[in-house]
């Protein structure tokens, strides 16, 4: 990343390793699999896995190992809850952020369920659902179809509380208990997130916000 070699992240005990070649992925692992050993420490290979991502992302590859075991590669892995996809570029999923989207708001609706006020009912969908909803938007890539597709489970939450109504509905509904449409919820957590970084002064930091 521009001058910074940006081949390591680091956060408490998850490691991704980002490799051009899988060579060069392997000479990773090894160095860091050595460099564990002299701390009396370990690679996890059962919980450790390769993911491809590019035009080839599709071909066979060769075997990547940890102290002679094979890692696999796999199509999707969760790192820091955030779910990456093997693709022609990098991309995350958001599909476990709906189920866990609905899953708490099915939890909120089942116990309190119309007893309790329209205002008290959104205040808990903003602050204990929309989190999960919007978790890792603002450092992932987000397509038009994924804005769409978080779009629309919104709308079927709205829909379960009020029954049927056209989209103009939603929207106004929203607007009245203060919650942000989903295009804007985003492109205020991407602010939020380039401002707290962009002031760091390591110089990868720099890299990447220069590019931004």
């Amino acid at each position: 990343m521009g001058t910074s070699c940006a081949a390591i992240f680091l956060y408490a005990d998850d490691v991704i390793l980002l490799a051009p070649s899988v060579h060069a992925l392997q000479l990773l692992v090894n160095i860091c699999d050595c460099e564990l050993k002299f701390l009396d420490k370990a690679i996890n290979a059962r919980k450790s896995s390769c993911m491809r991502f590019g035009p080839r992302q599709k071909s066979c590859c060769a075997d990547v190992s940890v102290s002679g075991f094979v890692l696999s590669w796999k199509t999707s892995s969760r790192y820091l809850g955030v779910y990456l996809e093997s693709s022609v570029k990098f991309k995350c999923s958001f599909a476990k952020n709906k189920a866990g989207f609905y899953k708490a708001f099915n939890s909120i609706f089942g116990k309190i369920g119309r007893n309790a006020s329209e205002e008290v009912l959104f205040a808990l969908i903003k602050s204990k659902c929309l989190p999960v909803l919007f978790y890792g938007t603002e450092a992932c890539p987000i397509t038009s179809a994924d804005k769409h597709s978080l779009e629309f489970t919104m709308n079927k939450v709205l829909y379960k509380i009020f029954r049927a109504m056209s989209k103009d509905s939603y929207g106004e509904i929203c607007k009245y208990f203060g919650i942000d449409k989903v295009e804007e919820s985003i492109s205020h957590r991407q602010e939020r997130f380039v401002k707290r970084y962009s002031g760091y002064s390591n110089s990868l930091c720099h890299s990447i916000f220069a590019r931004l």
